[in-house]
């Protein structure tokens, strides 16, 4: 017998099938920014994870160029505090 997504994408499945669906295909599945951008205040699915990841892409990169300055700083002065 055939159940519909949880998530309310329209697709038809086999019971046993829901929880595979939902955790690796449904474009409505609720998904993290890869970044960990959490505060944009946006709810991203696996269906708008791309257009996040192009539109955002420069603000990716400079929270990625912030956390490896805390790091390097971090490491540096680990080091000279010692």
């Amino acid at each position: 017998m055939a159940v519909q997504c949880p998530n309310g994408c329209e697709q038809q499945l086999v019971r046993k099938e829901v929880a595979d669906h939902v955790r690796v295909d449904c474009p409505l599945t609720v998904v993290s920014c890869l970044y960990g951008c959490g505060s944009m205040n946006e709810t991203l699915t696996r269906h708008t994870l791309q257009t996040h990841m192009d539109t955002y892409a420069q603000v990716h990169l400079q929270y990625l160029a912030r956390k490896v300055e805390v790091s390097y700083l971090w490491q540096f002065f680990s080091l000279v505090i010692r």
